[in-house]
């Protein structure tokens, strides 16, 4: 008798600002994006932001790392997500190929957080950057309340923002 196949991915509707996962839980599944945006980031002393997952892209690695994830996973808007489960006995050689390239990403990680550290509105801007339509209260979650208020402000008159229809909501002015 043959062994069965794997089970295929599930895929799961995620809302706004729904936890996919935190840091320093443990998981047996990888993680992909199929539609929507991901906000990963870690919380030690101060929220850091790590990255935006943008659609058709893994980002969650735990049980080729440690069997933790060493990040959290947000979505920001509405997402769709696969999650595959991952059972090293079966994936032997995956397991020390995405071991290593577990390994750079934890160095990538340090480096960027420990590395030279941004100015707050230089790493405010790129984040929203990458989201285009953002909320205060998003922003207020990993930066202290009166710099979002005062870069908000600045960026509102230097015309790179614009406020939405939405109070508190804010929107990437488009380049001509």
């Amino acid at each position: 008798m043959g062994t069965m196949a794997p089970a295929g991915p599930d895929l799961k509707a995620c809302a706004d600002g729904e936890i996919l996962f935190f840091q320093g839980e443990p998981d047996t599944r990888l993680y992909r994006l199929v539609g929507g945006k991901v906000l990963l980031y870690t919380l030690f002393q101060k929220p850091r932001i790590i990255a935006v997952v943008k659609e058709s892209q893994f980002f969650g690695f735990a049980p080729l790392c440690s069997g933790y994830h060493l990040f959290n996973a947000e979505a920001v808007g509405a997402a769709r997500v696969e999650t595959f489960e991952y059972d090293s006995k079966d994936h032997v050689f995956l397991k020390s190929y995405y071991t290593g390239l577990c390994r750079d990403l934890q160095q990538y990680g340090r480096e960027e957080l420990w590395g030279k550290p941004e100015t707050e509105a230089a790493e405010m801007w790129r984040l929203v950057s990458e989201l285009h339509t953002f909320k205060e209260p998003f922003l207020v979650r990993f930066f202290p309340f009166q710099t979002v208020t005062n870069t908000l402000k600045t960026w509102v008159s230097e015309k790179k923002i614009q406020p939405d229809r939405q109070k508190g909501s804010y929107r990437l002015v488009k380049e001509p």
